[in-house]
């Protein structure tokens, strides 16, 4: 089946692979603040029903 959001995190964890750092912001000052925090440069993923892949967007 396929993983996605904590549940991928948790088996890259458990078989010991890295990934990199990443937190939960559920507005744009926290998004700030945590970039800030993690360091330039980041990556922002939205993760929503509301919003569609950028893959469904033909993108």
């Amino acid at each position: 089946g396929l993983l996605v959001g904590e549940a991928a995190l948790d088996v890259l964890k458990d078989y010991q692979i890295a990934s990199v750092p990443g937190e939960l912001a559920l507005d744009a000052d926290t998004a700030a603040t945590i970039a800030a925090r993690l360091q330039y440069p980041v990556v922002l993923k939205v993760v929503s029903p509301q919003w569609l892949h950028k893959s469904d967007l033909g993108g």
